[in-house]
């Protein structure tokens, strides 16, 4: 090879490694701003209490969806870095930076730098990343671990090195102990090596090997979980919670939220506003583009982005992966939803989510000579960005801590603080009023009241036993569309209640609080 080739990679490489860095900044400041602004909510506070046990206990009480790979290492971390809102979510944001630098591994292993680095970036400015990187869960690490389980799955079968095959095994072993949804990726990669096997077979024993070596490292832990004494559907119910049955928009809804921005409160307008500028920019910027070549020349440039495609399909091998790997976390849990027990939520498929990033990289990529990459990339960009400021300017976790500073301060102290669970998980009734004692610095003692309760007779029986000897007490109510949250805030106030009057009340971002006295 002659030094001018030489030279022209050496440079190629260097400013790739320079744009990686530069998306990596980005990245980590996006994921930084506001981390420990607003207060914790009430899955992070199941995960503070959680990760505050011993590593025994914390392997002892690992449920279904939280087995123990994410908070073996997080008790570490929090050792070092403590229980502030910015020490523990600090962990996710470094999970969440460390997969966009191995998305574009993955994705230069597969389609080359541009691809790496474009969908590197697409997953930088991601509110849906962004959010669950600043989140005290596992979904980050999850995401982390599945980018880490392909990465070395590509590499074991593209080198054939036994060494791959090995870091892929350790890889899927630590994913599926951060979810249990990690499932579904082996489902993937599995289904992807049979179709493929005439083509791997001389690895065949290797990879029979690694799969052997997974489910032995998983059978002491989930197989009591799975199939004790209750049973596999009472323990998807006990270990992952009562999830209501997902819509058939489910999948269409999780495949938006991993690139573009959620409505939230600020209504339709704002997103509709920036779709129409973006379309505007991608039609202007396109026809500028044209019109500066001649016609024959663009439809030629058009052409060429068409034949490039044509390359693509003999890529067919790596488009079947990333469509499994797109699929699979998505379609499977909703499948399982529908047939048997619903277990579906979107941010356990959020190890989906760098596919898409993957394939509309890939797309922007070919399409360059019909469409400028400056363009639809800054098309994409308007559209996510808008969002993007309003997640940064709104609190959307419930201001718990100002609500507890209410309640201490208060100058109408009562005697009691009455918590209204924000659903009806039964491992977790008890976690609002954990959340609020969390933050309040007061002496008054507190009692909680369950999900379950179904009427109002029920829930009158229930709170007499909760304040008797008390005749003025506070109510902690979420502000949330649970069916939990809906009854008891139709309880507390109706008009008609002649038991106790209300003397005050004071509202914050999700969550409202109320002070009542007993009539006499």
């Amino acid at each position: 090879m002659s030094k001018e080739s030489l030279s022209s990679i050496y440079e190629v490489q260097k400013f790739s490694w320079i744009w990686i860095v530069l998306v990596l900044m980005l990245g980590t400041l996006l994921r930084l701003y506001d981390l420990g602004t607003e207060s914790y909510w009430s899955d992070e506070m199941y995960t503070v209490y959680e990760v505050q046990q011993t590593i025994p206990q914390v392997i002892e009480s690992g449920r279904l969806d939280q087995p123990p790979g994410y908070y073996i290492p997080f008790h570490f971390w929090v050792q070092i870095f403590g229980l502030s809102e910015a020490g523990t979510r600090s962990f996710s944001t470094l999970a969440g930076v460390a997969s966009i630098f191995i998305l574009y591994l993955v994705g230069k292993e597969l389609f080359g730098h541009g691809v790496g680095l474009l969908s590197a970036f697409l997953m930088s400015i991601s509110e849906f990343q962004i959010y669950y990187s600043q989140t005290a869960r596992f979904y980050s690490l999850f995401e982390f671990t599945t980018l880490l389980s392909f990465l070395f799955f590509i590499l074991s079968l593209r080198r054939k090195q036994y060494l791959y095959f090995i870091l892929n095994g350790a890889a899927s072993i630590f994913m599926v102990y951060s979810n249990v949804f990690g499932l579904f990726v082996l489902a993937a990669q599995n289904l992807f090596s049979f179709l493929y096997w005439k083509k791997y077979k001389e690895m065949a024993v290797a990879w029979l090997a690694c799969q052997v070596l997974i489910v032995l490292a998983m059978a002491p832990y989930f197989y009591p979980l799975l199939f004790g004494a209750s049973g596999v559907e009472d323990a998807a119910v006990l270990n992952i919670g009562n999830i209501p049955p997902p819509s058939l928009l489910h999948p269409f809804y999780a495949m938006y939220r991993f690139l573009l921005p959620f409505r939230r409160e600020s209504g339709w307008d704002l997103v509709f506003v920036s779709y129409a500028i973006a379309g505007t920019l991608l039609l202007a910027g396109t026809w500028f583009y044209a019109s500066r070549q001649e016609k024959s020349s663009w439809i030629d440039s058009a052409r060429g982005s068409l034949s490039s495609l044509d390359d693509v399909t003999e890529l067919s091998e790596k488009l079947v992966l990333l469509g499994f790997w797109l699929l699979f976390p998505i379609l499977l849990p909703f499948i399982v939803s529908i047939l048997m027990i619903p277990i579906y939520k979107v941010y356990y498929t959020i190890n989906a989510a760098p596919a898409l990033y993957l394939l509309l990289a890939l797309i922007m990529v070919h399409a360059r000579k019909a469409v400028p990459l400056l363009v639809s990339l800054g098309t994409v960009t308007i559209m996510i960005v808008p969002g993007l400021v309003y997640f940064y300017v709104t609190d959307f976790n419930p201001q718990v801590r100002d609500a507890a500073k209410y309640v201490y301060e208060s100058p109408d102290s009562g005697d009691l603080i009455v918590y209204v669970p924000d659903g009806d998980f039964g491992f977790q009734n008890d976690i609002e009023q954990r959340l609020f004692e969390w933050y309040y610095e007061g002496a008054l003692p507190g009692c909680s009241m369950v999900g379950w309760l179904k009427d109002d007779v029920s829930i009158s029986g229930a709170l007499t036993q909760c304040i008797a000897g008390h005749d003025r007490f506070w109510v902690v109510i979420p502000d949330s569309q649970t069916e939990s949250s809906i009854r008891y805030k139709s309880f507390f106030l109706d008009p008609g209640q002649g038991a106790m009057q209300l003397i005050k009340e004071e509202k914050f971002i999700g969550l409202s609080t109320y002070l009542f006295e007993l009539k006499k």
